[in-house]
């Protein structure tokens, strides 16, 4: 009667009868087929990275304005001021001249030695402001405003903000 043939596990019957190649059709599919479930999880992927260093940033900023507001509570009422950076690697210490002036001043008023910092917090900058206009009741005033902000380096983007009252 009629010579049937098998169809193989896609369901597509071989070009000829003991035929065990694939065919393009099912080449095709199986590569389609692929790159549906790539795609998406390719993507998911960089998505996670993305995400993970840039929470990894913030969680560094943060740590930097914690640090420096620590470093603001040692200080005596009367030298608490305004700041700009202080976070230098050692790479960016050796390209200023004049840096061990810095050093200087900086153990002098936090009665610390100046710590480099890691070349993945060099990214970053801080500025310290202070507003002593909160107390109008005292001349001079007896509590003072510190705000701790952490930016990217060349970009002014706050990534972190702390701040805290300080009173004498």
């Amino acid at each position: 009667m009629f010579n049937k043939r098998k169809s193989n596990a896609c369901g597509f019957k071989p070009a000829y009868k003991g035929s065990k190649a694939f065919s393009y059709i099912e080449v095709l599919t199986a590569t389609v087929m692929l790159a549906i479930i790539i795609v998406p999880v390719t993507r998911l992927l960089l998505f996670s990275t993305w995400g993970t260093r840039e929470s990894t940033e913030y969680v560094l900023a943060y740590n930097l304005a914690a640090d420096k507001i620590e470093q603001i509570k040692m200080l005596s009422f009367d030298k608490i001021e305004n700041e700009e950076n202080d976070i230098f690697t050692k790479e960016e210490a050796d390209k200023i001249p004049d840096f061990h002036k810095f050093m200087q001043l900086y153990k002098f008023r936090y009665k610390l030695d100046f710590k480099f910092y890691d070349p993945n917090q060099g990214i970053f900058a801080r500025t310290v402001t202070i507003d002593d206009k909160l107390d109008p009741y005292n001349t001079p005033p007896k509590l003072k405003k510190v705000t701790v902000n952490i930016y990217l380096k060349g970009s002014k983007k706050v990534l972190a903000t702390i701040n805290t009252l300080i009173g004498e």
